[in-house]
Parts: structure tokens; C-alpha cells; sequence
């Protein structure tokens, strides 16, 4: 039996004790058009144009405004914050509140003296409210680029009829996943829409035993005969190489597709 360690996807996330390294209400504006200055940046990385980040001064989630954010494209369009440090091979949370229709994700440019380089998002939040919604996803640094990056917010598909999307209150914090769950603790649960407790979160070095492989991805099954002690893990990338009776450690978010808990990315 051949064991396997196969890193695979970081996304949404919970904190302990964390370090702040970003905070940012969006309260300073300038420009004609206004346009968010000081903690944001509306050059490159950010893709969105400057009459499709509009100060709103209607009910912000904290302070006298946020920003409304434009793209009806199915194409994402990039709002970055200002260069930032980070910790190389770090984990972080993006803290942020959005309102109104259409989908959101949190990213990182991992190298902000590269205008080529790398980037990392995690999944898309459906938004769909008049209400605020405060999410909470986390994305890891790339280990080899530099020690300075820029914080994404990457927006598409917002509708002109629910006021496209609101977002306010950003904050950074460095992050540590949990480490070692075992797939029972994963899977169990009393919840009646029989999501996993750990839906949302990543789990760092999870596994079992691989008792069916696909194209896409496979199944991870612990010793013996036990209803909650097996996950389909969306991994593509690692896949191609995984063989029936693989002893496998992932490391991964959790989600929810179909009813079906699985590692995902």
C-alpha cells in the first residue's frame, strides 16, 4: 500500500488568535469619479474600471460609506487593497461584508513587483441580500515569490436591480487551519440541512484510504465498515496518479456539492 501526501486547494476559513495585517472600512475617497484611495488600489492588479467602484453613502455596513462594485460580466473583474506583507507559505483570512446580487471570492497576488505575478482565490460566495452578510475565506501565500502582495476581491455577475454588489469592512488576519481530522468528524453531523461542521473551513492533512478513483477526483474511505468515515475529494491535478488502496493525506477546503460533503477548491 503506497502512502501519499497530495496538497490540494485552500479556501474558506476560521481563525485562532490571529494577527491583524489589514483593516479597511473604505472611507476614503477622492477623484472625479470618487474613487476609494489610501487603503485601495485602482491601478493594476484591480481590473475594475473607476465609474464601477461607486462610494455609496446608504446604510454601510460600519462608517459613512461603502463601495458599490459594477460587473454584470460573467468575467470576474479584480478591487485589490494596497501592497501589504505577508508571510511567505502563510495562511490568511479575508474578513469582508457584502450586500446586494451577484458572486464574490477572496484572492491574493502573491507577487506585487511581478506584474505577472501569481494569483490564489478561493471558492465564490453567491450574494443575494438586501441585508449585509459578513463571509469569512481564507488563502495561502505562495512560498517562493516575494514578501509583499496585494489582497483581491474578485466580483462578477452583479444585477442592476439589487443594487449590483456592496462590500465594506475588509479585515486580514493571519490564519492556522486544523490539523488531523479524522474523516468521522468531518462527515458527522445533527444539523438538519446535513452539511459538515466543518463546511467552509480548510482541514490540513485529512485522509484515508482511496477506494475509488475518477478523473476529476476520488474517494477516501477509513478502515472498516463506517457510515460517516468517507469523502469524495475534488483533485484534479492529483487524480491521474492515485491508484485504488492509496494511503492519502490531503489538505483542502471543505465543501458541500449535491448533498455530498467533499475536499474541494
Amino acid at each position: 500500500m503506497k502512502t501519499k501526501l497530495l496538497l490540494t486547494f485552500l479556501a474558506i476559513g476560521f481563525m485562532l488568535n490571529a494577527q491583524t495585517v489589514y483593516q479597511s472600512s473604505i472611507e476614503n475617497w477622492a477623484g472625479t469619479p470618487l474613487n476609494p484611495t489610501g487603503d485601495w488600489s485602482m491601478t493594476f492588479p484591480t481590473t475594475f474600471v473607476a465609474d464601477s467602484v461607486i462610494q455609496n453613502t446608504t446604510t454601510p455596513y460600519h462608517g459613512n460609506f461603502c463601495a458599490k462594485l459594477v460587473n454584470t460580466s460573467t468575467s470576474h473583474k479584480r478591487f485589490a487593497t494596497q501592497v501589504v506583507s505577508i508571510v511567505q507559505g502563510k495562511a490568511y483570512m479575508v474578513s469582508y461584508s457584502a450586500r446586494g446580487r451577484g458572486s464574490i471570492r477572496a484572492g491574493l497576488r502573491t507577487d506585487a513587483s511581478n506584474a505577472g505575478g501569481g494569483y490564489v482565490y478561493a471558492n465564490y460566495q453567491s450574494v443575494n441580500s438586501t441585508n449585509w452578510f459578513r463571509f469569512k475565506q481564507s488563502v495561502i501565500a505562495d512560498t517562493s515569490n516575494t514578501t509583499t502582495s496585494q489582497f483581491l476581491l474578485s466580483v462578477r455577475s452583479t444585477i442592476a436591480a439589487n443594487g449590483h454588489l456592496d462590500v465594506d469592512s475588509v479585515t486580514i488576519q493571519e490564519y492556522t487551519p486544523p490539523t488531523g481530522i479524522s474523516l468521522y468528524t468531518i462527515q458527522y453531523t445533527t444539523s438538519g440541512n446535513g452539511k459538515s461542521p466543518y463546511f467552509g473551513m480548510v482541514v490540513q492533512d485529512f485522509g484515508g484510504i482511496a477506494t475509488a478513483n475518477y478523473a476529476q477526483g476520488y474517494y477516501l474511505q477509513t478502515t472498516g465498515i463506517n457510515a460517516w468515515g468517507g469523502i469524495l475529494v475534488y483533485d484534479p491535478t492529483n487524480a491521474p496518479t492515485v491508484a485504488i488502496g492509496d494511503s492519502i493525506k490531503v489538505t483542502s477546503a471543505i465543501d458541500e456539492y449535491y448533498y455530498m460533503t467533499e475536499g474541494t477548491g
